[in-house]
């Protein structure tokens, strides 16, 4: 809470956190910026993301249905982070595949795409090769989703710490500072 608070009063348009249950104290504290979630929230959490306003990280094994039907009880809208996988292989879809999951989402009368990220696996590293092919896929793919969707307003985050402080080209609308 007392990272948020200074993370808001400093500017941040957004936080990001884990899992749904540490949305919980942010919002209790009245933090009421958006509230990202990066890892994956099972069906059984979807009722606390409705009830904290999170943005939920989705993928292609995440259930939609269920997370669409959770919306439509709070009579609310849930925006969704699409997780793209560009080389950390731990959760997300194929940047090839963005086009699809957008017409998969908005398929959905209850949920919404808010934005897409990818997680950096080693922008720390002394060769950043692996870190720039990254970035080339994450771009290709932004190329892609906006020549699609060339009036949406999606947000777009791939540099973490360290892809802050060396990998320029993983700067796209957002970035996340953690470390």
């Amino acid at each position: 809470v007392m990272m948020g608070r200074i993370a808001v009063e400093e500017g941040y348009e957004s936080l990001a956190v884990a899992i749904p249950e540490e949305s919980v104290p942010l919002r209790n504290a009245g933090i009421m910026v958006p509230i990202y979630l990066l890892g994956l929230t099972r069906p059984q959490s979807f009722e606390l993301v409705a009830d904290t306003n999170s943005i939920p990280a989705v993928c292609e094994s995440t259930d939609l249905d269920a997370l669409d039907k959770v919306a439509d009880n709070h009579d609310m809208i849930i925006r969704v982070a699409v997780a793209v996988d560009t080389g950390m292989h731990r959760i997300g879809i194929k940047p090839e595949d963005a086009v699809e999951f957008i017409k998969r989402v908005e398929s959905y009368e209850n949920l919404e795409v808010d934005g897409f990220f990818s997680h950096m696996s080693n922008a720390d590293a002394a060769d950043q090769s692996h870190a720039h092919g990254q970035a080339q896929k994450f771009h290709k793919m932004v190329d892609e989703i906006r020549a699609f969707r060339p009036d949406a307003d999606y947000r777009f985050s791939l540099a973490n710490s360290a892809g802050l402080l060396s990998v320029k080209d993983s700067l796209f609308t957002d970035a996340r500072p953690g470390i």
